[in-house]
């Protein structure tokens, strides 16, 4: 009974409130099974407010974001200073590999560590594999998801001589193919 008489002493004085809502649309039961917890979270979706717990995740998303891009870019910086330098082949061994490697794509994030660790080898060995943005271009990253099943990087595609497709991930799997096969 005292639950109801402060709702009614709410609603006569006008102000909408959660509570309010809750009784409204009769979430709120009269037993002691249900926490008051659940039914204000609840009456909370109900009523389009944004519970506590989201604003938390919204918080920690938005710091998160703004701690990846700056580490992002030291990345990036990080991997341009000591950079290694590609190996110069005679013309007959650079167009065997470009042959070889023309049916290589990469599929990369640019400030992905692993991507990046990826490219490294890469240019150590000295092959001409296209990198295909997935994050930023909507045309490699439907690809990556529609046709290799996961959205995962770094990812390196291989379209073999019979026409099948194969999809190698993860940055230790990649590097050791490429370091058996090149190296």
């Amino acid at each position: 009974m005292q639950a109801g008489s402060r709702v009614r002493n709410r609603r006569s004085s006008g102000k909408l409130t959660i509570f309010r809502l809750a009784f409204e649309r009769k979430i709120l039961k009269m037993s002691t099974d249900i926490k008051p917890r659940d039914c204000l979270l609840q009456a909370c979706r109900m009523a389009g407010n944004i519970p506590i717990k989201c604003w938390k995740n919204l918080f920690m998303k938005t710091v998160f974001r703004l701690i990846r891009w700056p580490l992002g870019q030291i990345i990036i910086l990080l991997d341009w200073i000591t950079r290694p330098e590609i190996p110069v082949f005679p013309p007959e061994k650079r167009a065997e590999l470009d042959a070889i490697t023309a049916n290589m794509k990469i599929y990369q994030f640019k400030q992905c560590p692993f991507c990046v660790k990826t490219r490294r080898n890469i240019r150590r060995l000295g092959l001409n594999i296209e990198t295909r943005d997935a994050r930023n271009d909507p045309q490699w990253n439907s690809e990556l998801i529609n046709e290799g099943g996961k959205y995962q990087v770094p990812c390196l595609r291989l379209l073999k001589d019979d026409g099948s497709t194969q999809w190698m991930y993860g940055s230790n799997n990649i590097i050791e193919y490429l370091d058996k096969r090149f190296g």
